[in-house]
């Protein structure tokens, strides 16, 4: 399990940073994942250190990453790429 909660962080981390480097604001990101400003706000600061796996779906999507999740070996992996244009 911790595992799988390193793979959440490290995904959100890069969903910032790829926000980042499109110009979205965090506002922008809100709008764009039909999240709540104040949940991008508290990921964005690491207020919730363990995001639920919707919610990283949500913003995966909005900066065009895929997600994918499969149960392999009694654990879940998570990995995701960016999408092709």
């Amino acid at each position: 399990m911790r595992e799988y909660k390193k793979a959440l962080n490290r995904i959100v981390d890069d969903i910032f940073h790829e926000a980042d480097r499109l110009g979205m604001s965090n506002m922008d990101l809100a709008v764009a994942s039909d999240l709540c400003y104040s949940t991008v706000i508290r990921l964005d600061l690491r207020v919730t250190q363990y995001p639920r796996l919707d919610t990283v779906y949500k913003l995966c999507n909005a900066v065009g990453f895929e997600l994918i999740a499969r149960k392999a070996k009694a654990e879940l992996r998570v990995a995701y790429h960016k999408l092709r244009a």
